[in-house]
């Protein structure tokens, strides 16, 4: 969730926007586990998943607190401050304990939190949340803590408040952390170097074993109290070390009588690990990732057979990545029993070691390996303080009430959004619904298997899908040169050809009837068509669309769509196709879709339907009121780039989509849908990322729709219920 949703929801919770967001990241381990709180060394980074947290005091002694992710609140007195059967306030709590108990006054406030570190992985999201909450705290009340206090702010909050007896390692990273390094901790010093992540050829993969560890409730203590039996077992055998840390292996196999079985394989896991991980550092800074992967593969096997914190999951996982070519090391991450897996794998072979990794994994365990798309990024941060911001006010507007304006990136248009008006009683026009009953078959259809259109051609009798030539088109086939200009008068001939698609030989289906197979064989056909007419030369443009029911003047209710294509890219196709190349020449590469999906993705208040290579979303600058886009995750410019999984996966968004739209209203949902792609022009369109767009009229209910006039066609596109009200409206159908 980024600032500006998690600020909106806090604002229509609580009444008014935060004072404070703050926002501390998960982490990931590259090497130097359980070393911690054996005064060791540690090599973590900070990733890109983090908690995010707003704040305000509120002027009482409570505090009020939201969990956005699990839509769970609890209010508890700053005067009796006690835990909990919730376990996600226990972390905030935990914070408020330990910096009272550092003698500073913590006042009531109001909090929302919310946190993409997934729980139970080794990606520390208990850390993620403890530092943020720890730096929000610290800026709304001015306490001036540095970022050593707030690692031990966090810490004590997990120690003494939840009961968890963890090192310091996961508060370090998160609230230390630096973009694109890696940082390397003496755990007793607390000196910190950062070394830059350098694995060339190669990439950090993560691999959610998907099974959940708790440090409350796995052998993590006990791992923990092993430590200091051994530390106390060669004290009282006359060795002057204070920690594991002093130790040396010549010195460990010295005193190995002194130790109980257990003790010797806890404390010879550590004192390799420590070795381990200086070593690790500076096959990094050398770029030696054949020696990293190596030392990742070493620690995991001694955190499997002498730390015995692994699990049977884990060790398939490294096993399996240990065999593969394309992989130089893999280990577990975080404190054991499960969690996520790093790989470092050839960027080349990333795809087809998932794929392979993921198919190993579930014939063994039928679970899915659940890869996580990770990258290294900053540590703990404030992201907003009204307070010192005044014109940072405007990040927090609340998007459920206050009039604002939003940007279309596709188009660099703007959209009025107007979300207190959809209280207003209507008095506007209604329309009439009656059911619809069609039957499959309708001898005066024209569209209809077998039957006669008005130019006198007789339809074959299709089985699946049928496209013929329009009998009364806008566009034909021509010469495209001829044209007249006269002062201020000019026009142009405009050569091109229209088609219908009848997407099923059924007259009483539409879309959301359709079984994938069916709409299948309708993005098929599409992709066919844009081939052919892409081909012809007096074809550069090749427009997909469909209207749907009266109100959108489709004169027959048959299942099907058009095809107008066209010498001329339409307007908004070349400013859409602009904007895309502009973006991806300053960005080296990306897609601006790719990146607008990204962050959708991230903050989830706009997703209506996502799988792996698709999304469809309610967009952030939507000018109807129900308005859909579906876009392919991976970029690529048109239909014809889909692979068979894709097509498959597109069919399936389409059934996803449209049966929500019927069943919002109980109606059959009136539409118009179309897919902008890239033009058929010969030119490299590398840049355009294909996308499809449902724009249906409907406003409040089956008879009650919007009319785009007045100042909608004199000023600025706008709209009354929010995007994000929309949204999950249609996730609810």
């Amino acid at each position: 969730m980024t600032q500006r949703s998690l600020s909106s929801r806090f604002a229509a919770h609580f009444g008014s926007p935060p004072t404070i967001v703050a926002a501390a990241p998960g982490r990931i381990n590259l090497i130097g586990e359980h070393t911690d709180y054996n005064e060791g060394f540690v090599l973590p980074a900070s990733i890109d998943r983090e908690a995010i947290c707003a704040l305000r005091q509120n002027d009482s002694s409570e505090y009020r607190l939201l969990a956005v992710d699990l839509n769970e609140q609890l209010e508890c007195s700053s005067d009796a401050l006690a835990s909990t059967d919730k376990q996600w306030a226990n972390y905030l709590l935990g914070v408020v304990d330990a910096l009272q108990k550092l003698s500073h006054d913590v006042a009531g406030f109001d909090c929302a939190i919310s946190c993409s570190v997934p729980s139970g992985t080794g990606l520390s999201s208990s850390a993620a949340i403890t530092c943020a909450i720890a730096t929000g705290l610290s800026a709304l009340f001015d306490l001036k803590l540095d970022r050593w206090a707030l690692v031990r702010v966090g810490q004590a909050a997990e120690n003494d408040f939840v009961g968890a007896n963890t090192g310091m390692l996961d508060q370090f990273a998160s609230v230390f952390g630096k973009r694109d390094a890696a940082l390397l901790l003496d755990c007793r010093s607390l000196e910190v170097k950062p070394y830059p992540i350098q694995l060339p050829g190669h990439q950090l993969v993560v691999l959610n074993t998907g099974v959940k560890h708790n440090h409350l409730t796995s052998g993590y203590g006990s791992r923990r109290a092993d430590c200091e039996r051994a530390v106390e077992q060669l004290q009282a055998a006359g060795w002057e070390g204070s920690s594991l840390r002093d130790l040396s292996l010549v010195a460990l196999k010295q005193q190995r009588d002194h130790l109980d079985p257990t003790a010797y394989r806890r404390a010879k896991f550590i004192v390799a690990e420590n070795a381990r991980v200086l070593r690790a550092a500076d096959q990094l800074e050398r770029g030696d990732v054949t020696g990293f992967g190596e030392s990742l593969l070493a620690g995991h096997w001694g955190l499997s057979r002498l730390y015995e914190v692994s699990c049977p999951e884990s060790d398939a996982v490294v096993e399996f990545a240990q065999q593969h070519e394309a992989c130089v090391g893999a280990r577990q991450m975080g404190g054991g029993f499960g969690g996520c897996i790093l790989c470092v794998v050839r960027d080349e072979a990333v795809h087809d070691f998932i794929d392979e990794a993921q198919q190993d994994y579930f014939d063994r365990f039928a679970i899915t390996l659940e890869p996580l798309e990770v990258s290294i990024g900053p540590g703990a941060r404030i992201l907003l303080d009204a307070r010192e911001s005044p014109d940072d006010a405007s990040s927090v507007l609340d998007f459920d009430n206050a009039p604002h304006r939003r940007l279309n990136i596709l188009t660099g248009e703007w959209v009025l959004v107007s979300p207190h008006r959809a209280k207003r009683p209507w008095q506007g026009q209604t329309e009439d619904v009656s059911a619809e009953s069609r039957p499959s078959y309708d001898p005066d259809c024209y569209l209809c298997p077998g039957n006669t259109r008005v130019g006198g051609e007789q339809n074959p009798k299709y089985p699946h899908t049928f496209v013929f030539t329009n009998d009364f088109a806008a566009l034909k086939p021509g010469d495209a040169t001829t044209s007249f200009s006269d002062g201020l008068l000019v026009a142009e001939a405009e050569p091109g050809t229209c088609r219908v698609l009848c997407y099923s030989p059924d007259h009483s289906k539409t879309m959301a009837d359709m079984s994938v197979d069916e709409l299948e064989r309708v993005v098929e056909l599409w992709q066919a068509q844009y081939a052919e007419l892409g081909a012809l030369d007096y074809i550069n443009y090749v427009q997909i669309f469909e209207n749907k029911g009266a109100a959108m003047g489709c004169s027959n209710p048959h299942p099907h769509g058009q095809i107008w294509s066209q010498y001329t890219a339409p307007d908004v196709v070349l400013t859409k196709g602009q904007r895309q190349r502009d973006y991806f020449q300053e960005s080296d590469g990306l897609s601006l879709l790719s990146a607008y999906l990204e962050q959708e993705i991230a903050e989830e208040t706009r997703i209506i339907y996502v799988d792996e290579h698709f999304v469809a979303l309610v967009p952030w600058w939507a000018v109807w009121p129900f308005e859909v886009l579906i876009a392919p995750r991976r970029a690529m410019p048109h239909l014809g780039t889909l692979d068979t999984e894709e097509v498959r996966a597109f069919a399936k968004t389409l059934g996803e989509i449209t049966r929500r739209y019927d069943r919002l209203f109980s109606t059959s949902f009136p539409y118009s849908s179309g897919i902008h792609q890239a033009p058929t022009d010969g030119g490299e369109h590398q840049y355009w990322h294909w996308h499809m767009e449902f724009k249906p009229p409907l406003l409040r209910s089956a008879s009650i729709k919007k009319f785009m006039v007045g100042y909608e066609l004199f000023a600025t596109p706008q709209r009354d219920i929010s995007p994000e009200e929309a949204a999950q409206r249609l996730r609810d159908a």
